[in-house]
Order: C-alpha cells, then structure tokens, then sequence
C-alpha cells in the first residue's frame, strides 16, 4: 500500500487436516479478545466450518471486507457472511425481542418484514427460533430449512459457521419431530450429529444423537435406533436415566 495509507484489512485462512480442534476453537478468541468480543481496536470476525478457520480483520462497516468476503465465497466456496448492513436496525430490534424472550412480538416483527429477510439466513433463523417459542412448528420448520439452504447455497451463509448451521439444523429437526414427521427428521438429524460429533460439545453431540435415536425408533427402525443411543449415552451419562424416562 502507498505510505502514510492505511492497510484495509487483513485475512487469515487456515486448513486442518480435519475439523478445527475445540481447543483451537478456545483458544483463538481468548487471544484476540481476552475475555470480550470485537471492538473498534480488534474488529476481528471469526468463522469456523469444518476444517477451516477464517479471520477477517477489518473496519466496522469498510467495503473492503465484503469484496474479500465476496471472493471467499464465489472463488473458495467458503461460508463467510454477508455484512447485510441495511438489515441491522431491523435485526437489532429483533434481537432486543429475542433477549426479551417476546416470541410474540418477535414473530410479528420478521412476519412484517418477510420480504426483507427472504434472502437473509440469520433473520430465518431467528423467525424459527421465535416461531419454535410459540409452538408454531410449521413456520418454525420453514424458516429453518431456508436459513440452511442459503447458508449451503452460499446466498448468505450463517454467522459464526458450525455453531450457529447445527442450531439451526437443531431446531429444523425439533419442529419436523413434534409435527411427527419422523423420516424427513432423520437426514437432519444425522446432519446435526455430524457436525456436533465434529464441532460442538459431547452434551450437544448427545442430544442430536438422542433425537435420532428417537426419530428411528418411532419409525421402529429398532438397530438403527440403538447405535445413537448409546453413543449419546456415551457421551453424556443423563441421556441413560432419559432413554429410560422417554416414551420414545
């Protein structure tokens, strides 16, 4: 860059051998932030998908960082979101709703603005998670689907990578289930189960297993049943004092 211009940004793209370890997962944001998250001085963005960890490292609101973003996804088929910066007051009105625990008015408010969010996988995934709230498990089973199709199509992929696509993968599964639409759960669920055995925690590992184990045994697939339950009981021991309380 010429001298006495300031850089715009920088991008650290690194590849694993296999799904970025946990303790990498711990340990990166405790470097850069210590015990907070991003600020003005360290504006960093992370992003962990698979086997890849991505850090932007640019000024809030700079053009720079949606052109790389941009290459990231179109060129390197890497899920890093879009900045959506016209959708922010709407999306810190919904968050105020979520903090709230108001479904009700968090379910009116994205209803509203359909049009806005269409496009938008974070705002789908909040319309799930105020619709899951309000029992309403069709519209919750919608949004979630299309905050993970666009995030897979890499229209607008999910912030925060694996957490945040296995959340939603999570509440997809949920609403399927309670709407006993059991086979259709099952490929979320073994989805949701890969990504937790990969990214997730061993608590959060078991409860997808656990949901699977129920969804095959209510379609009374028996062995394809017992194979997650015992992994999930594995992993976390209250799922056996679960298993034996389920109706499932």
């Amino acid at each position: 860059f010429p001298k006495g211009k300031e850089t715009p940004g920088s991008l650290l793209v690194l590849q694993y051998s296999e799904p970025v370890p946990t303790k990498v997962r711990e340990f990166v944001p405790a470097c850069i932030w210590g015990e907070g998250g991003p600020t003005a001085q360290h504006p960093e963005e992370l992003f962990f998908s698979g086997e890849f960890l991505i850090v932007l490292s640019f000024p809030r609101g700079s053009q720079a960082r949606e052109w790389v973003g941009e290459r990231l996804r179109s060129k390197c088929k890497l899920p890093v979101p879009r900045l959506q910066t016209e959708l922010q007051p709407l999306l810190k009105e919904a968050m105020d709703l979520y903090e709230k625990r108001d479904a009700k008015g968090g379910l009116a408010l994205l209803r509203k603005n359909a049009a806005k969010i269409k496009e938008y996988s974070f705002g789908q995934y909040l319309l799930g998670e105020f619709a899951a709230a309000s029992k309403d498990w069709p519209t919750a089973e919608t949004a979630y689907a299309r905050a993970v199709e666009l995030h897979d199509k890499l229209v607008d992929p999910l912030p925060n990578g694996d957490p945040t696509l296995w959340a939603a993968l999570d509440g997809e599964s949920m609403a399927l289930l309670f709407q006993n639409k059991n086979a259709e759960s099952v490929p979320v669920l073994q989805r949701s189960s890969a990504i937790a055995r990969q990214s997730m925690t061993e608590k959060q590992a078991a409860h997808s297993l656990f949901n699977l184990a129920c969804a095959q045994a209510r379609l009374k697939h028996f062995d394809e049943a017992l194979a997650p339950l015992g992994e999930s009981i594995d992993l976390d021991e209250t799922q056996r004092e679960a298993a034996l309380k389920d109706g499932d």
